[in-house]
């Protein structure tokens, strides 16, 4: 009886409580750097130390590490000698293949949206369009 109490109590708990994750050091700080560098906060050519990141994201030198060379694989980043990386600069053969994609991407992603959109999204649209 006092089993059966027990696993009730431990249902109750967990429907409660969500999900821990199992997210490491490293992954945060990946995201973190992947998200910096999207959203443009550093400069094209900008030199960025494994020591300075790590400071800036108060944590150790290893997960930083590791996030840098994932994202040097991704080649969103460039190496460089003295644990430092640079983020690449932008010519115009790489803008331009940046370009194409989101065309691409960017394409397709209203391609699939039309195909879903019903009559009163379509008439919220056209009103859009013609102010």
């Amino acid at each position: 009886m006092q089993k059966a109490a027990i696993e009730k109590n431990n249902e109750v708990i967990a429907a409660q409580l969500a999900p821990v994750g199992r997210e490491t050091v490293q992954d945060r700080v990946y995201s973190e750097l992947r998200r910096a560098l999207i959203g443009g906060l550093f400069e094209p050519s900008q030199v960025l130390t494994i020591r300075g990141l790590a400071d800036a994201l108060v944590t150790s030198t290893m997960p930083v590490r590791e996030a840098l060379g994932r994202l040097i694989t991704e080649k969103a980043l460039e190496a460089l000698p003295n644990r430092s990386v640079r983020v690449p600069p932008i010519t115009l053969e790489r803008l331009d293949d940046l370009l194409r994609a989101r065309i691409l991407i960017e394409g397709e992603a209203i391609a699939l949206a039309a195909a879903r959109m019903g009559p009163r999204q379509i008439a919220t649209i056209e009103t859009i369009l013609a102010e």
